[in-house]
């Protein structure tokens, strides 16, 4: 992101610099997915922080957790996540 943003920074004024996104829609099945992980959140079952810390593709390293319901965030981390979502 730091090069897209430094590349837009160097734009002389006579200059026109364009950024293009692609993306393609979600397949069926992980939109369900997504469904029923917003319905567990919603009903208190998960909290947004460890739906996002789940999403993060851990390192090749690291070993699988054993599903104990731990966060890699701090709770100061899920409490700011949380805190954000319910903002918006």
């Amino acid at each position: 992101m730091d090069g897209i943003l430094a590349a837009f920074a160097r734009v002389n004024v006579d200059e026109k610099l364009m950024l293009q996104i692609l993306t393609q829609p979600l397949t069926e099945k992980r939109q369900k997915r997504m469904r029923r992980k917003v319905e567990q959140i919603k009903n208190g079952k998960e909290t947004i922080g460890s739906f996002f810390a789940k999403m993060i593709p851990k390192k090749p390293d690291e070993k699988e957790d054993t599903n104990d319901g731990s966060s890699q965030f701090s709770s100061t981390q899920t409490q700011d996540i949380e805190n954000k979502a319910e903002d918006e």
